[in-house]
């Protein structure tokens, strides 16, 4: 199972319909771990999908044609497996994005996705990408860093007064 193959279909998968449940189905048995590799016969692809061999079939048929998924062997008789790999295509527009970001403008509402020629990058559908950094002021990130090598300087000096008067305790016990 590769949620990086999911995720990248949710995002990715231009298709609908059966097609896109036998793309989801795909990136779940993809293995990860085996260069996304992926064997299933098509009754148990079917099953899992909840539709028929034949649409399946097509689907499986389309992904491939497509270039979303590659054969490497197998599955040229009725009922035998084949064994694929997933295919992680490059240039394909995201149509789906479920991350949910703060408005650039500074809106604590959270946006809806962009419509075609409206606010938002080159995909329709997508939200700006806000990095955290990007409404911190350069000043401002110097002032940060001086902050935080003063309080370590200060959490320095109180531990080690700390031991001093640990020791000069110490030293009157004895006494």
């Amino acid at each position: 199972m590769s949620s990086d193959a999911i995720g990248w279909t949710w995002r990715h998968s231009p298709f609908k319909g059966t097609t896109l449940a036998v793309h989801l189905a795909v990136a779940d048995s993809a293995n990860d771990q085996h260069d996304y590799r992926f064997w299933l016969n098509q009754k148990t692809l079917a099953v899992k999908v909840r539709s028929s061999r034949q649409s399946v079939g097509v689907a499986l048929s389309k992904l491939e044609g497509e270039g979303f998924l590659r054969r490497i062997r197998g599955g040229k008789s009725a009922g035998s497996s084949a064994e694929y790999r997933f295919v992680f295509k490059r240039h394909v527009p995201v149509v789906y994005e479920s991350r949910r970001v703060a408005d650039i403008e500074g809106d604590k509402k959270a946006r809806t996705p962009a419509k075609k020629g409206g606010r938002g990058d080159k995909n329709p559908g997508t939200y700006p990408k806000v990095l955290p950094t990007d409404s911190i002021e350069p000043d401002s990130l110097e002032l940060v860093a001086a902050t935080a090598a003063k309080a370590s300087q200060t959490l320095k000096a109180l531990r080690a007064g700390e031991r001093e008067s640990l020791r000069a305790g110490a030293v009157g016990a004895t006494e």
